[in-house]
């Protein structure tokens, strides 16, 4: 690690020598996940996280994975112990209407980045809250700019930024607004960056003071332009290789590379026929060697007709596929317009009330409800559409899980709260009615605590333990522990 002013004394070709050393790494490496994204930003944002090797980096929105990902394999193959979150709101799942993340991103985050990720539904706005300050090494933002995500980034993560961090913005080539322009314009100034045109436009920050060798050497403004652009050069080229397992490039190659070749020999062919003069006394040879350049002439002029067709095939495919997109999008409208019209349609007045419970859960309750009103109305449009995620647990297989639970104790809960017929009976009790009443299931968890932390939940028809054992603790749910004084 170095600052940019030691970075300054090295001199120009050492600059040069810390950035093009850190390349080679690039062609060895293939991502494990493909996406339907344009690839061509991968090869920077692997490279710029093996030269931070962050011990926490954070994605501000997932989209397809591709991105998210390389930072999983850049801080593995570093032998990083590195913490890699994913932050981002996914479509509410059926069921019990949570937010649920994409099945194929958590299946691959399980399989090969168990280690490292750290997938969280939630909202990347108010995410910053979460993290301590000057403990992030590496962000990257990978959603829609707008001023006000802009100004987010400077004025609220910047402080959290470690002293050897940087901040990846995407999309910024063609800012959308004048007031999103000058934002860029402002975080330029602000900070010594780095600024390449590929995937729409990608600018890295250097938020830290004291940034890798490699990362500060490509963001000094004295470094050789040559290097730069032999760097960016390389970069770009891994990137085009990457586009080309996603695209039509590799067909779009293969028609010039057999043009080529046709020309060549065609140009060979006019020499020959040039030499026929002078060369009488082999005439016989020259002949036979003509033949052969118009046989391999034919040869691949078929060969460019059939690739050419198969471009032509592509193409229209293509254009059948953006035909039917459009078609759909507009049958989504119509769909989305006649759903939002059923909603309204179907929307109640205040949700269901729990019967009264102790003084204490009384007023969390209520308000619980009241909160999530219409929260529990939507859910009941979803139930209705037949959009549930899964069947709600039988009776016995919650009292099964409740009696295994840590936070459940039966002889506690019995002694708390005598009408419920004693501990064999405690965990049905608590499932039937007890925590519509606010009982707790033992002095680890609070009933009321959960639903005033989960509103959703508290006007769902689940018990607070319950839901949290079956989905809240796998959706990273916070709970509280029943408050000393009420533990009397």
């Amino acid at each position: 690690m170095t600052d940019m002013t030691g970075l300054r004394t090295t001199g120009p070709q050492a600059h040069a020598d810390y950035l093009l050393n850190s390349l080679p790494m690039l062609f060895e490496w293939t991502p494990r996940y493909a996406s339907d994204a344009d690839p061509r930003f991968l090869p920077l944002l692997y490279w710029l996280t093996r030269q931070i090797r962050p011990q926490l980096a954070i994605s501000l929105g997932v989209g397809e994975g591709s991105g998210y990902f390389t930072l999983c394999e850049a801080a593995q193959s570093a032998g990083q112990a590195a913490r890699i979150y994913g932050i981002d709101q996914w479509l509410a799942g059926g069921g019990t209407g949570l937010p649920a993340i994409p099945g194929p991103l958590a299946e691959h985050a399980e399989r090969h980045h168990a280690g490292v990720a750290r997938l969280i539904c939630a909202n990347p706005d108010a995410a910053a809250e979460y993290f301590d300050i000057g403990n992030i090494d590496l962000l990257v933002c990978d959603l829609e700019l707008s001023a006000e995500l802009l100004s987010q980034i400077g004025s609220v993560w910047m402080p959290l930024m470690s002293a050897c961090s940087a901040i990846v913005l995407h999309r910024t080539a063609t800012p959308s607004t004048e007031a999103i322009a000058g934002q860029l314009a402002t975080l330029r100034a602000s900070s010594p960056h780095l600024e390449i045109g590929e995937g729409g436009g990608i600018m890295v920050l250097l938020s830290g003071a004291t940034p890798p060798t490699a990362l500060g050497a490509f963001c000094d403004e004295g470094l050789d332009r040559s290097a730069r652009d032999q760097a960016l050069g390389m970069m770009r080229w891994v990137g085009a290789a990457l586009a080309e397992r996603h695209g039509h490039a590799g067909a779009l190659r293969k028609v010039a590379a057999l043009e080529a070749a046709a020309e060549l020999d065609t140009r060979a062919l006019a020499d020959t026929r040039k030499q026929e003069a002078a060369l009488k006394a082999a005439l016989e040879q020259s002949m036979t060697r003509e033949a052969e350049h118009v046989a391999r002439i034919a040869s691949r002029d078929a060969a460019l007709a059939v690739a050419r067709q198969a471009a032509e095939a592509a193409e229209q495919e293509r254009q059948a596929l953006e035909a039917t997109i459009a078609r759909q999008r507009k049958e989504l409208t119509a769909l989305t317009a006649r759903a939002e019209a059923m909603v309204r349609d179907t929307e109640e007045p205040a949700g269901r009330s729990r019967p009264a419970g102790p003084a204490a859960s009384a007023p969390v309750a209520s308000a619980a409800s009241a909160q999530a009103a219409p929260q529990a109305r939507r859910m009941r449009f979803i139930s209705s559409l037949g959009l549930r995620r899964s069947a709600t647990p039988s009776l016995r297989k919650q009292v099964a899980a409740l009696q295994q639970s840590e936070y459940f104790d039966s002889a506690w809960y019995a002694a708390r709260y005598p009408d419920c017929g004693g501990p064999a009976r405690a965990a049905e009790h608590y499932l039937r009615e007890g925590a519509l009443v606010g009982n707790d299931p033992g002095p680890k968890f609070s009933t009321t605590g959960y639903y005033q932390r989960n509103p959703d939940v508290a006007a769902s028809e689940w018990s607070a333990l319950g839901h949290y054992i079956f989905y809240g603790k796998s959706e990273g749910r916070i709970f509280d522990p029943v408050p000393s004084n009420a533990e009397g």
